[in-house]
């Protein structure tokens, strides 16, 4: 990719919300220092389930594991506590990056006496041992969460992937289909900007700068 925009430069910008990721693809029809103007290369496209909100579905189904049914139902049912879990969740959503030293550290005190430090030992226990007995028929590696004082949970690096990767899958997969359309028209994409609330996920950002910064489109 270039270092610097210049005119005929195609850029692609990736706008990514709490909901929906929408991109468009545009030629620069200027030089810098004359009055913008570009045309558009391509419809906008992408989808409206990759957004960041989804993140967090994916988490609330680990927390569906975590508690089991009978739990899970307090949990749905404590209004407040769910929404200061997903406040401290989306903290934890934004600096994540995986290979880096920030611990996924979950505070779940917010469910008060419904949730002891008992409770939650066993909870994490039991958690533990059906991810050993699915590991076991499925090959996959084991992911172990590990109870942090009375009322918080390490969440392993793998644990917190899992949560991004159906989301970024598709992502990554509208982008490059996106860019091989730009290619078949000569117009190889130059730049990727990326906006809205969830680039600002430093995972994200590392994800589509490996994918596509020496690429060939």
């Amino acid at each position: 990719m270039r270092t610097q925009m210049v005119k005929e430069s195609t850029v692609m910008v990736l706008d990514c919300g709490g909901g929906t990721v929408d991109i468009t693809i545009h030629k620069l029809k200027c030089e810098v220092t004359e009055r913008f103007s570009c045309e558009e290369l391509l419809p906008s496209s992408g989808g409206c389930e990759w957004g960041s909100k989804f993140v967090d579905m994916h988490f609330e189904g680990f927390l569906e594991q975590l508690f089991g049914k009978e739990f899970s139902e307090i949990y749905k049912k404590n209004a407040m506590a769910r929404l200061d879990i997903l406040k401290h969740f989306e903290m934890l959503k934004r600096k994540f990056n995986p290979g880096g030293d920030e611990r996924s550290r979950l505070q779940l005190s917010y469910l008060g006496e419904d949730l002891s430090q008992q409770k939650l030992q066993q909870f994490v226990k039991d958690y533990n041992e059906m991810q050993a007995e699915q590991a076991k028929t499925t090959g996959k590696p084991v992911i172990k969460i590990t109870q942090r004082g009375a009322s918080s949970i390490d969440l392993p690096p793998l644990l917190m992937t899992s949560f991004f990767a159906p989301l970024f899958d598709n992502i990554k997969s509208k982008v490059k289909q996106l860019a091989e359309q730009a290619l078949a028209k000569n117009s190889p994409v130059n730049f990727i900007f990326m906006v809205g609330g969830f680039s600002e996920s430093p995972f994200l950002k590392a994800e589509i700068k490996k994918e596509f910064s020496a690429s060939d489109y």
